[in-house]
């Protein structure tokens, strides 16, 4: 099983490519990094396993397949918390500011960096923190954590309720890799 998850891993990153040095900056619609393009492309094998192993809570909670990959997906997350800063913070320009910061935090180095200029510990901890987070080192650790969950048995996964848990929860995930227990953040 390790195996095949490496494979898995090694053919995922061919394909996607490394991300340069600068990359993750530039706000909405920042496919460049590999942790977003991994949480992007998890969304729908991620909706799929969930209506197939829970139907009726799936119904319960998206009304169809698309709603809930919209749900999952951190570009149309941003651009949904983008239109609320607009509209609450309409007359507020620094108020306005610091919401479209917090928006792209989880899509973009550049947002995650500008929001450390609000945080209450320091901004080199901080901006270390972001960096970590968009490393590819993350995305590896994000994709076999993914692989493992789509992985489970149907019965087992029923159990996550909507597989969006922490991987700390699968005792099944914890053994496929060293990378897989680290906090990428």
């Amino acid at each position: 099983m390790r195996g095949s998850l490496r494979l898995a891993a090694v053919v995922l990153l061919a394909c996607a490519g490394c991300p340069g040095s600068g990359s993750g900056g530039g706000g909405s619609g920042d496919g460049d990094n590999p942790v977003v393009n991994a949480l992007h492309d998890y969304c729908k094998p991620k909706c799929q396993k969930f209506q197939q192993c829970n139907a009726a809570l799936f119904a319960l909670k998206f009304a169809s397949l698309d709603a809930c990959v919209q749900a999952c997906d951190p570009f149309v997350i941003e651009s949904t918390c983008d239109q609320r800063c607009d509209t609450q913070y309409a007359t507020d320009a620094t108020q306005h500011a610091q919401c479209i910061d917090t928006c792209g935090n989880d899509t973009s180095l550049a947002d995650c960096n500008a929001e450390c200029a609000y945080t209450i510990g320091t901004q080199a901890e901080c901006k270390g923190a972001c960096a970590a987070k968009f490393s590819q080192a993350c995305a590896t650790a994000h994709q076999g954590v993914y692989t493992c969950l789509l992985g489970l048995a149907c019965t087992r996964a029923t159990d996550l309720m909507d597989f969006g848990g922490s991987a700390s929860m699968v005792g099944e995930c914890q053994t496929q890799s060293d990378q897989i227990n680290k906090s990428c953040f």
